[in-house]
Parts: structure tokens; sequence; C-alpha cells
């Protein structure tokens, strides 16, 4: 479990437990989905808007209503969303690797396996 903060925004994120995964999936899911719906061309502050709404509703979706809130400030800034995406999905991938580590000690490779089998 890792602790994850993000401006006003604190939480423990457990990316080893299989309900928060789903739910993680599920989200991200579901913000690809939204994004493909995010009009291409109009006024730059208006699709600005769009693409921010749908970053909110993730983290909303993710961590229970509010989130978003805590996470910008009340500000309309796709660069603080990027920034904690970046941030949170940087952290899934060293929660990755650290389990991927933890694991591989239990689990010896194909090739060991071979080659034990070839010894009896």
């Amino acid at each position: 479990m890792s602790q994850w903060k993000f401006n006003n925004f604190e939480t423990d994120i457990d990316f080893t437990d299989a309900d928060f995964m789903e739910k993680f999936e599920g989200c991200y899911e579901k913000m690809v989905e939204e994004s493909e719906k995010v009009p291409k061309v109009g006024k730059v502050s208006e699709i600005t808007r769009a693409q921010c709404k749908v970053f909110n509703d993730f983290y909303d979706r993710l961590f229970g209503n509010g989130t978003s809130g805590k996470m910008f400030l009340g500000k309309n800034s796709m660069d603080m969303r990027v920034k904690a995406a970046n941030s949170l999905f940087d952290l899934r991938n060293s929660e990755q690797s650290r389990y991927n580590s933890m694991v591989n000690k239990y689990t010896p490779n194909r090739k060991a396996r071979r080659g034990a089998k070839k010894n009896r």
C-alpha cells in the first residue's frame, strides 16, 4: 500500500488489491470512452473545460465525490490534471514493479524449472 498525494488530496492506494484494481480499470475505461466524445474543434476554452471534466469525473469516480475539487483547487487547468495523472500512473508502475519483484522471488523462471526437470 502506498500513500498518494496531489495538492489538498491524500489517500492510501493498494495496487495489489484486486477490488481496487477492478475499480481503477473500470474508471479508466470510462475515462477513455468519455475522452473520445470531447469536441476536437471549437473554442479552446470549451475544449479544455470538456477535457478537464473527463479527468474530474475519473478522480471523483475512483476516490469519491469532491476529490477533483481538492486536487485541482477549482482551477480548470489541463496542466494540473496531466501532472496528477502522470503522478498516479508513475505510482502504479512503481508498485507493479515492486509487486513483480516480490512475486518473482517465489516463482522460479521457466529455464530454471526446465533444468530441474532434466536433472531428475
